[in-house]
């Protein structure tokens, strides 16, 4: 690819998931881009109740005939036979993780598989009328804890068993007198309000467990003020919903509003939905999935689901009205490891397969070519409908619709020299874009096409020399990180820029910063001629990384870098191939040309899932981060 021949290739696949600024919170779902798997691919019946990945990655489905284990390849049934390990019942109702490899499946009982060590144990609320039993075990819900504590919710009441499945606690609603001839509702959720308490909605009312003390107790507002309005439940129909312990999703039936609490921070914050009544799409049915820190999933009672954004340090969301799947009575919902989504439906399960996504590319005019014959693309960003590329070789940046149709060109060169070769992009929200120049920051309203020079503190623009932007690096609060000789953020919130200390002048130490990323525990990582990472939770420069393993000669100079979730930095010093740094145990590891990487120096990385892509000088290649097999792409 020649510079004068410039062709703007958009891998819609890898890039435009990561850079839409909507998609900040989750990349657009196609169902086109989903495998379908039923009963004609070994699944025991279609109607699925639940799912779940374990460990070393299998997925679990349970089913109204049945359990199913997927390996990837195919399904294991398992049904309930003569062993009395085997599941109770056929008919499962759902399943949920008791901690991190205990998996109970609901049905008559509770149903216990250590996927470690595939142990299975059956679990039964004991009642001295056994005629009566079954009325007893039809669970509704469950919870575990580190402790090995297994807590039940079923239409009866409440239970508690210990670490080896003893009843240590129960809480029947119906008299014995009732049990013969009424029929049990008791039991709709189990959720956590802390690790010591738990919040028990019930047909009657709320309910609160504590844990240690062993007392089961109708809720009232002093319990926990920040839940005290919703204490009328359920003469006031509310929906509670909960995938994060501590975190309460509360919807008003009868309304337009959503809650969110948090309980830890005090924090209750109401926002409005786009339906008149909450009621008319969410009910008992809908579940929720909260992907990360954005990103929330949530199930129409009827068919398909939404997507809400939420924005944490405010609390408020945005619930987008757009409805996926609408076809579908989607049951549950799970992300895989590999950031894949798995849907459970009354017509079997969906796995998304990006796999199905098309590479397209889109071409630049042939007059910017001529106008701007060095031109080259230094960065891409997106907001919901556009796309903006950053240029070198004085061409400003570039507006294109998803289409990859060039609509325009903003210039920013007007009163200061070399403003056109543009570092970077990035998205404050859906109207503003930051642009980092090779000179000053400059913000550019997307609706009055307004560009605004934005001041930094300690800009240095005179005869001792002149700064510029070198990166701007959105994180997963939406604030953005600006490299220039000093570090700054632009808060999300207030839209202003401060300066960020560098303390003991660690920041001097890479003699400039060059690219910014945040890591898997929120804190921020400026390179340069080495690493320095500044602590989110201190807010001060705590460790600097500038030795790493080398070929033959040693090189500080970061060309480039990025994080994964595993607590790894994936680093390229000159000339010295890839290097794994793992900022727990501050361990190396280096792969080279003779690992299958096309190049030892390399230019940019993202990751994607478990996938680490890796553009080097000598082509484009990618990285399976279980495997670490490395994968070459040629034309």
């Amino acid at each position: 690819m020649t510079r004068r021949a410039l062709i703007l290739t958009l891998l819609l696949s890898l890039v435009i998931p990561m850079i839409t600024f909507n998609n900040l919170f989750g990349q657009e779902i196609n169902e086109n881009n989903f495998v379908q798997y039923t009963t004609a691919q070994g699944l025991s019946q279609n109607t699925i109740t639940g799912i779940a990945q374990d460990s070393t990655g299998y997925i679990w489905a349970s089913t109204t005939l049945g359990l199913n284990r997927f390996n990837g390849t195919k399904f294991i049934q398992f049904h309930s036979t003569d062993d009395s390990l085997s599941l109770p019942g056929e008919m499962l109702t759902g399943m949920t993780w008791l901690d991190k490899h205990r998996l109970a499946v609901f049905t008559g009982g509770a149903h216990i598989i250590d996927t470690r060590t595939t142990e299975t144990k059956n679990i039964f609320i004991p009642y001295h009328d056994k005629q009566y039993a079954y009325k007893f075990n039809s669970v509704i819900a469950g919870q575990g804890n580190e402790d090995g504590d297994i807590f039940l919710l079923t239409r009866s009441g409440f239970y508690h068993f210990n670490k080896s499945c003893q009843l240590v606690f129960r809480f029947d609603y119906y008299t014995a007198e009732q049990t013969q001839t009424t029929g049990f509702g008791f039991g709709r959720d189990l959720l956590w309000i802390d690790v010591n308490h738990l919040l028990i909605t019930s047909t009657y009312g709320l309910y609160l467990y504590d844990i240690a003390r062993r007392i089961f107790k109708k809720m009232t507002p002093s319990d926990c003020p920040v839940l005290g309005q919703f204490t009328d439940y359920p003469a006031h129909d509310y929906e509670f919903f909960q995938s994060i312990p501590g975190i309460f999703f509360i919807m008003d039936s009868n309304d337009d509003s959503l809650i969110y609490i948090n309980v830890a921070e005090n924090k209750k914050v109401l926002s409005q939905i786009p339906f008149t009544k909450a009621r008319e799409h969410f009910d008992y049915r809908s579940e929720i999935l909260t992907v990360n820190d954005t990103l929330i999933y949530i199930t129409d009672n009827t068919s398909g689901f939404y997507k809400i954004r939420l924005y944490p340090s405010t609390g408020k969301v945005d619930l987008i009205p757009k409805k996926y799947f609408p076809t579908y009575y989607c049951r549950h919902l799970i992300e895989d490891r590999n950031h894949h989504l798995w849907i459970a439906t009354t017509k079997g399960l969906f796995r998304e397969d990006n796999r199905r996504s098309n590479v397209t590319q889109g071409t630049l005019p042939p007059s910017l070519e001529v106008d701007f014959p060095k031109i080259t693309l230094d960065g891409i960003e997106g907001t919901s409908n556009y796309l903006f590329a950053a240029t070198l070789g004085d061409a400003g940046v570039l507006e294109f619709d998803k289409q990859q149709k060039f609509i325009r060109r903003f210039s920013f060169g007007k009163s200061v020299k070399d403003a056109d070769n543009i570092s970077s992009v990035a998205a404050a929200d859906d109207n503003t874009l930051l642009v980092g120049t090779n000179g000053p920051l400059y913000q550019l309203n997307l609706q009055t096409n307004l560009i605004t020079k934005i001041p930094l503190e300690n800009w240095i623009d005179g005869k001792d020399g002149k700064d510029w932007i070198a990166d701007l690096y959105r994180d997963r609060n939406r604030n953005i990180w600006i490299a220039a000789s000093s570090l700054y953020k632009y808060d999300a919130i207030t839209k202003k820029v401060t300066l960020i200390p560098s303390n003991g002048k660690m920041l001097e130490k890479i003699q400039r910063p060059n690219s910014i990323k945040q890591d898997a525990e929120g804190n921020i990582w400026v390179s340069g001629h080495g690493l320095v990472r500044f602590n989110t939770r201190s807010n001060t420069f705590d460790r600097i990384v500038d030795s790493f393993p080398y070929i033959k000669l040693p090189d500080r100079q970061v060309n480039a870098f990025t994080a994964d979730q595993q607590n790894n930095l994936w680093i390229n010093s000159n000339n010295n191939g890839l290097i794994c740094y793992n900022t727990e145990r501050q361990t190396f590891r280096q792969f080279t040309r003779d690992d299958g990487l096309p190049d030892n120096n390399i230019a940019s990385m993202i990751v994607i899932g478990n996938k680490l892509w890796i553009a080097a000088y000598a082509g484009i290649a990618c990285m399976d981060l279980n495997t670490y097999r490395i994968t070459n792409f040629g034309k």
